[in-house]
């Protein structure tokens, strides 16, 4: 397991954002976003949908992107599709600051066994190193060894060496298990195009 460079680092940290979501006025609970599409105007972030369901409603959800920059989406602008919550960010009349933050870069190369890979947890600012352990027959998931951190399952994204997003953290058994990036690329796809015909 080799500790991850800096740059893989600086980078992943710029493209995850800090989702609240309020269940109830005493509870709220976070979760890692990941940006999936970014200009100066407008984000599109992508999270775990558990946390989600049931509670996309008006000032129940708040984006917290790096830099300090807060949104609270409409509820018009999630979307919940395959497991995904899409959430479009609009800053209003003030624009974001783009230097604070980017988008990520899905990997478009296959996962091999053994692989080197990272788990980013931005609610804690953690990088955990570890490989991969296992994959399913049809690509779809994969598991690894990086070391668990508190609510790691859900939604944290999986790099590689390079910092491209290789998946993102679905169960945890005896290892996490990732959903692979590449069996989630329609799926953001078409969340985010549901999501531009509703702005």
């Amino acid at each position: 397991m080799d500790p991850a460079p800096d740059p893989v680092y600086n980078g992943i940290y710029r493209s995850v954002v800090n989702i609240a979501i309020e269940k109830t006025p005493e509870r709220t609970i976070r979760r890692n976003g990941i940006i999936v599409e970014c200009d100066p105007t407008y984000a599109y972030i992508v999270a775990d949908a558990r946390a989600f369901e049931g509670n996309i409603a008006a000032d129940k959800i708040t984006v917290d992107f790096p830099g300090e920059q807060c949104i609270k989406p409409l509820p018009e602008h999630c979307n919940i599709t395959n497991g995904l919550v899409g959430i479009y960010c609009c800053p209003g009349d003030e624009k974001f600051n783009t230097d604070l933050f980017k988008r990520v870069e899905m990997c478009n190369q296959p996962l091999q066994m053994s692989e080197a890979v990272y788990v980013y947890n931005g609610l804690y600012g953690q990088l955990i190193p570890g490989n991969v352990t296992h994959m399913t027959l049809n690509g779809h998931e994969f598991s690894h060894n990086c070391a668990v951190s508190v609510s790691a399952e859900f939604g944290t994204p999986v790099i590689n060496k390079n910092g491209e997003l290789v998946g993102m953290n679905c169960s945890l058994s005896y290892h996490l298990t990732a959903r692979n990036i590449s069996a989630l690329v329609g799926t953001i796809r078409d969340i985010q195009n549901t999501l531009r015909n509703r702005v």
